[in-house]
């Protein structure tokens, strides 16, 4: 798995584990990099997906709202919910501009994390953001 793939995996990972727990970021960091060796590389730019997800939660929250159309944040389960999060993060306070990429990292991490309606969702969602970004 490329670096940039496996840092938003355990990013997701982390954020998941600070929604459902309510538990700090250091806490749930250690706990998902524990298992594993990962690259500095890895490392640092989870932490900073991870970080800059939090520190811009409330914005990313509306958008994701926004996008979202009749989807109340609350009624999204856990990974799907941070699994947009994230990928708002990246292309929004992170300004990447690969767009496309990061929008197939998020399926690809719905595949692997939640149900199988959820890639659908968040792919609307997130090409409907997307959308509206031009």
């Amino acid at each position: 798995m490329a670096k940039r793939s496996t840092a938003r995996k355990i990013a997701m990972q982390t954020l998941y584990q600070i929604d459902i727990a309510k538990i700090p970021f250091d806490e749930a960091f250690q706990n998902v990099i524990s298992e594993e060796k990962f690259s500095d590389e890895t490392i640092n730019y989870a932490k900073k997906l991870v970080k800059s997800t939090l520190d811009n939660i409330d914005a990313i929250d509306n958008k994701i709202k926004i996008a979202s159309k009749n989807w109340a944040l609350n009624r999204m389960g856990f990974v799907d919910r941070n699994i947009l999060r994230l990928a708002v993060c990246e292309i929004e306070c992170l300004k990447e501009n690969q767009i496309p990429v990061i929008i197939n990292e998020a399926i690809e991490l719905s595949k692997k994390f939640s149900g199988k309606d959820a890639q659908k969702f968040i792919n609307g969602v997130l090409s409907f953001f997307a959308s509206k970004k031009d």
